[in-house]
């Protein structure tokens, strides 16, 4: 098993239990040197902006939250143990490598432990954050978009989870 920080959407419980199946063991840690940034649909590529329309999203309106590098900042989330095919789950989420990248991190638990860790992460110019909304979008669309995402992923990579 591995750890995943997250920040965002997949911080919530509900979203991470319709994506993987069930909540991870996890901890609340703190990211130093990243900070929150808000983006829009244009910043998405050619690839990506077909997919987002895909899923029924509308460029109008669709907005995401993300971390980069920022020093002299940290950020508050939790971290997730999870193994191979919880993380390919999270890779289909993330669209990764087409949107998200992966970058391995260095995080603190709240007992002052350290943990190597890896985070979802892009990038791009964006407006950055002091405060956030963790889920911009509806939360039951998104429920619903996570698990269909899982759904997914179980049907195309049966033997992961068998």
């Amino acid at each position: 098993k591995r750890l995943v920080f997250t920040f965002g959407t997949l911080y919530q419980d509900d979203i991470i239990e319709a994506l993987l199946g069930a909540v991870p063991e996890n901890f609340y840690a703190t990211l130093q040197g990243y900070a929150i940034y808000k983006a829009g649909f244009e910043t998405r590529s050619p690839k990506v902006q077909a997919q987002l329309i895909e899923s029924k999203i509308d460029p109008s309106t669709f907005k995401f939250v993300f971390v980069k590098p920022d020093t002299g900042n940290s950020l508050e989330g939790r971290a997730y143990y999870i193994d191979l095919a919880e993380e390919l789950v999270l890779d289909h989420w993330e669209i990764y490598p087409d949107w998200y990248r992966k970058a391995a991190v260095r995080i603190r638990s709240a007992d002052g432990v350290e943990h190597e860790a890896f985070i979802y992460t892009v990038e791009y110019v964006g407006e950055k954050l002091a405060e956030f909304k963790r889920v911009l979008a509806d939360p039951e669309t998104v429920l619903a978009s996570a698990t269909a995402a899982r759904a997914r992923v179980i049907s195309k990579f049966p033997a992961a989870f068998a």
